[in-house]
Order: structure tokens, then sequence, then C-alpha cells
């Protein structure tokens, strides 16, 4: 390093970063990387529970509109047999095969009365149950069989 006449160091002449500088942003970068794989980690999770979520939904909608389109009288509809399930290895209708860790149960009530116009008519109350991150988590869909 070059003095200066009077003395002093002359710091114009100097070039690149000090020690303190780059453990500073050093830590300035490893705490940014952290919260970014943070912030991966809860998406990843949010989008995997949405899945599970839309896999329930779509498992229950097509064995409700199954189970509406069977004849009023039909064993799936009996409410002396509740609860209902789907068969181990029955896949849904649409379905190849039952979607691992999905579970599908309903009931059948046939005293609705009070509804006026639906006298003569079943609840079917279907419940999809899977486990999702850990946790049990369910979708109920209801509909109604009308006596025709």
């Amino acid at each position: 390093m070059l003095k200066e006449p009077n003395g002093f160091k002359n710091h114009a002449l100097q070039s690149g970063l000090t020690l303190v500088e780059v453990v500073v942003a050093m830590a300035i970068l490893g705490f940014s990387i952290l919260a970014i794989a943070t912030v991966q980690r809860t998406a990843i999770n949010v989008n995997s529970r949405a899945f599970d979520l839309a896999e329930a939904s779509n498992i229950a909608q097509s064995v409700l509109e199954d189970l509406l389109a069977k004849d009023y009288n039909h064993d799936d509809l009996n409410e002396d047999e509740n609860p209902h399930n789907l068969a181990e290895g029955v896949a849904p209708p649409g379905y190849d095969e039952m979607p691992q860790g999905y579970r599908v149960e309903w009931c059948v009530n046939e005293d609705i009365a009070g509804t006026n116009s639906l006298d003569h008519a079943k609840m079917v109350v279907l419940k999809v149950s899977y486990t999702g991150l850990g946790d049990d988590q369910y979708v109920k869909f209801t509909g109604v069989k009308p006596w025709l």
C-alpha cells in the first residue's frame, strides 16, 4: 500500500471488500435462501392439499351421480343397510381403480318428509375420507333421489 507524503495510507488505491462486508453479504444471502425454501415448502404442501381435495371431490361427485342414477329400490339406496361402503377393489365410476388412501361411504335416509314436494324421496349423504399430509380429511356431498 502506498503512503502519502503526510504518512497516511491512501485508501483510494485499495480495491475489493473487507472480511466484514463479505460475512454480512453471506448472512443476508443465507437468510434469503432459507426464506425462499420455507415459502417453497409451504407452496408444495398447499398444492398437495388442493390435489387431495380435488380428487376426493371428483370421487364423491362420480359416486353420488352413479347412486342417484340407480333405481329407487336399488340395494345401494336401502336405508336398512347404512352405512354403505364402496367395496374394496371397486373403482368409482369413471376411474380404472380407487386412488390409494381414499375411502367412500354413504348413508341413505328415507325420512325426509316435511319438505312437501319430497314426501317420497331418499336423501343420500356421501363421504369421501382421505389422509392428507398426515391428518384425516373428508368431503361430504348430499343428493336427493326422488321417487318417480
